[in-house]
């Protein structure tokens, strides 16, 4: 998982023009995302952890992974094209 520094970014974004409470309330729903991100995710010593015993169970969950990491992104490509938007 990558972290982004909300406050640098909200202070950049500061920095090329945009308003100062847009920008927290970008920083802030990325903040939010990253956290939420956190509690979803396995990670490997997760599924060592669990001891996945079968096949099924263990694509099960790569797909589970798959998804999260798909709506991260998805979610990512929405703030970057917000902020085009803004700071065109």
């Amino acid at each position: 998982m990558f972290i982004i520094d909300t406050l640098e970014f909200s202070k950049s974004l500061e920095k090329a023009g945009m308003q100062k409470n847009i920008a927290e309330t970008l920083a802030e729903k990325i903040k939010e995302s990253q956290l939420k991100s956190d509690e979803v995710l396995a990670t490997k010593k997760d599924i060592e952890d669990l001891r996945i015993a079968t096949k099924s169970d263990t694509e099960s969950l790569r797909q589970e992974i798959k998804i999260s990491m798909l709506t991260t992104i998805i979610s990512l490509g929405t703030i970057v094209t917000l902020l085009e938007k803004f700071l065109k």
